[in-house]
């Protein structure tokens, strides 16, 4: 049954990067067709910025925001409770 659990978890989770993956790749290229070649060269280097550039950009980047937040969420839910799992498991 813990196997079970854990393989749902890591699938969970690889949505959530998928999603988050999506949205950043997304981000660089509405950066770039802005003509912000410096922001997407950022973006590209430090990634949690992609958040604060769609924000910023709302009305463009909306879509690129709700994949990234949507998909940072389903990370953070899948990923702290098997963190604490294994940390709990493992003593």
């Amino acid at each position: 049954m813990n196997e079970t659990i854990i393989i749902l978890f890591i699938l969970i989770a690889c949505v959530g990067i998928l999603l988050y993956f999506v949205g950043w790749i997304n981000t660089i290229f509405m950066a770039l067709g802005k003509d912000n070649k410096l922001y997407a060269a950022v973006i590209t280097i430090i990634n949690p910025i992609a958040i604060f550039y769609c924000i910023q950009n709302w009305q463009d980047g909306k879509t690129q925001g709700k994949q990234m937040i949507i998909g940072l969420l389903i990370m953070s839910v899948t990923i702290i409770p098997a963190y604490v799992y294994y940390n709990n498991k493992s003593v």
